[in-house]
């Protein structure tokens, strides 16, 4: 009488929940066992050219900085760990960019403002 509530099914590559006739994981796309058990190939494709760290590397530190985040975010070449320690370096570096930008401007608009003090503006 106390039957135990059936768990769903879980992907063993990605560890995202599937349902009960899922032939590949819609997270992974990885085969599931039902899938296995049918002969189903994986619809996985290979990544696309966006994807390469070839690409996105440059893009992320020389060309658009914090703007290529959603080309690291969606590249299923990176692992979560390092698409968080890159997220990080490029943030402080455009950080640190923008402090230096800031200091540069304020030196070169120093002799500026003390000829606008002598003149008594």
């Amino acid at each position: 009488m106390n039957d135990p509530v059936p768990s769903k099914p879980i992907c063993r590559q990605c560890t995202a929940m599937l349902d009960a006739d899922d032939n590949y994981c819609r997270r992974c796309g990885s085969p599931t066992p039902f899938g296995i058990k049918l002969g189903v190939s994986s619809p996985v494709k290979q990544p696309a050219a966006w994807e390469s760290p070839w690409l996105i590397l440059p893009l992320l530190f020389l060309v658009l900085g914090p703007l290529a985040f959603p080309f690291l975010w969606r590249s299923r070449r990176f692992t979560f760990l390092w698409k968080v320690i890159l997220t990080s370096l490029v943030l402080g570096l455009t950080t640190l960019l923008i402090w230096s930008a800031w200091v540069t401007v304020e030196h070169a608009l120093a002799p500026l403002q003390k000829a606008l003090e002598m003149k008594g503006f």
